[in-house]
């Protein structure tokens, strides 16, 4: 529960120990796809919060989101630490698919909706010409045919 309080409060001085907490808890009852899921989501966002190397949080994000979806693939917080982490890769299209998988789980998820990014909110075809693609050059073009290509 300690836990869950640092993470909805991005509580950054004590980020780690939560961390360490749900270490522990996973540790203890591996099978318990709740605790794997706020595990990847707290990974997913530590390096905003704490000095954590991005690669080692973004790999413990992947580990215990993967864990989570394998344990209960309902849940819509691990596909939102999935999200997290292809965003942070520039996996675009994956993240904008990890967020729809989220919200097909949840879609009163607050936390979904508070980090999901405007340009994935509206119809597909909005989506592929949204302000944020076309600043990184991203056409609607360039996104299909990339997306159809993998």
């Amino acid at each position: 529960m300690q836990a869950s309080a640092i993470f909805n409060r991005r509580a950054s001085r004590r980020f780690l120990n939560g961390i360490e907490q749900l270490e522990k808890a996973v540790a203890i009852d591996p099978a318990y796809a709740c605790t794997h899921a706020r595990l990847a989501s707290m990974y997913a966002i530590a390096s905003e919060y704490t000095p954590i190397d991005l690669n080692v949080a973004l790999a413990g994000a992947r580990e215990h989101a993967d864990i989570a979806i394998a344990l209960a693939p309902g849940l819509a917080e691990p596909h939102a630490a999935m999200a997290r982490v292809h965003g942070a890769q520039g996996r675009y299209i994956d993240q904008q698919d990890a967020f729809e998988r989220a919200l097909a789980q949840d879609p009163n998820y607050a936390t979904l909706k508070i980090s999901t990014p405007a340009h994935f909110s509206g119809p597909k075809s909005d989506r592929y010409h949204s302000p944020n693609n076309i600043r990184h050059g991203l056409s609607g073009e360039i996104l299909q045919s990339y997306r159809t290509s993998v």
